[in-house]
């Protein structure tokens, strides 16, 4: 539930913050989100004033998922990317990297405190993403 409220406070933070120009000048801003499940969650917060695209299809394992030549065009097009972070879209992690430099990324993860999240073991690092 916290991740929940966290979550829709930056969404909407940085959604309000795209927002400069009258409504009649400037068309809806493009939201997009890695997954399906990211993408369903942000249509219910913002609803039609922002258009919002799933880069992944439902279904896709986004561990294994590999950005294609469109899925950067359309990462590159967009005003905001949302991602899951914590390294759910493991071999997307330089690609965001890149676009952090030039546009709003919003990492779902951060403001999670990582004592609550399901690691492989006291001495590990690494931590379940699927938060």
């Amino acid at each position: 539930m916290r991740v929940a409220v966290i979550f829709s406070m930056i969404l909407l933070g940085a959604f309000t913050a795209c927002k400069s120009a009258p409504d009649s000048l400037q068309s809806k801003p493009r939201i997009v989100a890695t997954t399906s499940i990211l993408a369903d969650g942000i249509r219910n917060l913002v609803g039609e004033q922002a258009e919002v695209i799933a880069l992944m299809p439902a279904g896709v394992d986004p561990h294994l998922y590999k950005a294609s030549v469109r899925d950067l065009d359309l990462l590159t097009s967009a005003d905001i990317v949302v991602y899951h972070g914590l390294y759910l879209e493991g071999k997307m992690t330089e690609i965001f990297e890149k676009l952090a430099l030039r546009q709003s990324l919003i990492d779902v993860s951060k403001g999670v405190n990582s004592d609550e999240l399901i690691s492989s073991g006291p001495e590990s690092h690494s931590v379940d993403p699927h938060i």
